[in-house]
């Protein structure tokens, strides 16, 4: 159930801010299908490309692309504090942050499945005339 609830919470963000940008371009106002059509597919896809690219980001990370930066911002902020803790080594540092990865994999499924459905929706603008 927790796998699932990941999916289904994830789902409903996305839902909202598909609503919140139906809402604030009329679209449910519209006179025309054909604009409904376009309405529904940017509003979809709008929030679809955004987990897809948090889910990226999230794959990075995980694969030690941010380390180096992490790290020396760890490091820039404790020289500035009164009792400077022995900072540990690069190695070390890595080591400790990739025992715990994040999952990254949900985000991306949610994500492409609205860039999907925003598809089908493009697809039915273009076709109705």
């Amino acid at each position: 159930m927790k796998r699932y609830l990941r999916y289904l919470i994830t789902a409903g963000i996305g839902l909202v801010f598909t609503l919140l940008i139906i809402i604030l371009k009329d679209g449910f106002s519209q006179k025309e299908v054909k604009d409904t059509y376009k309405i529904i597919a940017d509003a979809l896809f709008a929030p679809g490309i955004l987990f897809v690219c948090f889910g990226l980001l999230v794959f990075s990370s995980n694969h030690g692309i941010f380390d180096m930066l992490s790290y020396g911002v760890k490091w820039l902020f404790n020289t500035f504090k009164k009792d400077m803790p022995k900072m540990e080594s690069f190695y070390d540092y890595t080591i400790a942050k990739h025992e715990k990865t994040k999952s990254f994999g949900y985000i991306c499924i949610v994500g492409l499945f609205f860039v999907a459905i925003s598809f089908i929706f493009a697809y039915l603008y273009m076709q109705h005339k």
